[in-house]
């Protein structure tokens, strides 16, 4: 549970209602007494620590659920790969949207040593999401275009779980909001993140507080609006890399966060590519220009002071 009450609610929002099967406990002791009865040996009789029908792996994971959500709606060979990777995307975009919301809560508490365990999982969350365009490269354009027509309108740009993590990150855009309106609780979760601050935002605070001068337009800003460069921060940025010594625990946190926006970059460019790829120019199935689309998105940075500053070093 976070310790800020705004962001814990935003944690259960992000995990959702699902089912919580019963599952026995088991602890060190009891797990210890299984292993000396059957010798090391996996329990190959279940029935016991399990509801009627399933087994504790299935009701933990909830498997049996998990494996009935893809269901291909044409004969083409390539469209469960697309169905599963995507599925597998919108997961990631959820984890790695549950560690940035515990990274604020660190920042607010001054916590900087929770911070950077929250960012670090981050990058390999976004390393994992940009591996998954190597599945998604297998599916041929003859092979997408078997399926394509089923999409009807339907596109990642539609991913609320995505546009949860971009507001999260800074990149606020309240026209983004319209695609969900007639969807309650989604445009709900959404209209949340784009009021809170985001994880930037909550870093040019602890900067603030950390005795770095930031200048009140950017302590006190819109935040259902994009992240704007400020001077002010920098400068204070500006200050941290070139006053730094070793242990610089605010150095460590610019660069992890310039690791994040890389990183992320890097996963839209694997975007962009995939999608012309197999389509090329075409149009995108949402009423994008698709490439064209795609290609203003990669052009864009979260935290871009910490790009800027490259320049003046």
């Amino acid at each position: 549970m976070l310790k800020s009450h705004e962001l814990e609610t935003a944690r259960q929002a992000l995990l959702g209602e699902g089912p919580i099967r019963a599952i026995p406990l088991q602890t060190d002791a009891e797990r210890a007494a299984i292993v000396a009865e059957t010798g090391g040996a996996p329990i190959m009789d279940v029935a016991e620590y399990s509801t009627e029908g399933s087994t504790p792996f299935i009701d933990y994971i909830n498997a049996d659920f998990l494996h009935t959500l893809q269901q291909p709606r044409s004969d083409g060979r390539d469209e469960l790969t697309f169905i599963c990777m995507a599925q597998v995307m919108e997961l990631q975009f959820k984890l790695m949207s549950g560690e940035m919301l515990r990274a604020q809560d660190a920042l607010r508490r001054d916590a900087l040593a929770e911070v950077m365990p929250a960012l670090r999982r981050g990058h390999r969350i976004l390393a994992y999401l940009g591996n998954i365009w190597d599945v998604l490269g297998t599916i041929t354009p003859q092979g997408y275009l078997e399926f394509r027509d089923h999409l009807g309108i339907g596109s990642g740009f539609e991913s609320f779980m995505y546009r949860r993590l971009e507001f999260l990150l800074g990149n606020k855009q309240p026209t983004m909001l319209k695609p969900h309106r007639h969807v309650p609780k989604v445009h709900a979760m959404l209209e949340e993140a784009l009021r809170m601050p985001s994880l930037y935002d909550d870093v040019v605070a602890f900067l603030s507080r950390q005795g770095l001068a930031i200048d009140a337009a950017a302590l006190n800003r819109d935040y259902t609006l994009p992240y704007q460069s400020n001077a002010s921060v920098r400068a204070a940025w500006l200050s941290v890399y070139k006053e730094r010594d070793r242990e610089d625990q605010l150095f460590d946190l610019a660069e992890a966060l310039i690791e994040l926006g890389d990183r992320f970059k890097v996963w839209r460019y694997r975007h962009f590519v995939s999608v012309e790829r197999l389509i090329g120019f075409k149009p995108g199935t949402g009423g994008t220009a698709g490439v064209g689309w795609l290609r203003q998105i990669v052009d864009h940075n979260f935290f871009p002071e910490l790009w800027e500053l490259r320049t003046e070093l």
